[in-house]
């Protein structure tokens, strides 16, 4: 039998979710993204916050992951 490749070892490649991640713990870190955000449009204003977003957007695609709005 063989073994798998890291490509199939790791959940969030085969998922795009952490292993074990419970809806709760999503919820907390999309809380603690969006106070992220709210801190960069405090000290960069708009621009800061679309240049951060758009650098997450072209992460995204790289990474070949959907990215729903």
């Amino acid at each position: 039998m063989s073994k798998p490749g890291p490509e199939n070892s790791d959940p969030v490649m085969q998922t795009g979710e952490p292993a074990g991640a419970a809806p709760a713990d999503i919820e907390l870190d999309k809380q603690e993204w969006r106070e992220a955000l709210e801190d960069i449009l405090a000290c960069y204003g708009t621009q800061g916050v679309q240049e951060i977003l758009a650098s997450l957007g072209n992460w995204c695609a790289e990474q070949q992951l959907p990215v729903r709005v």
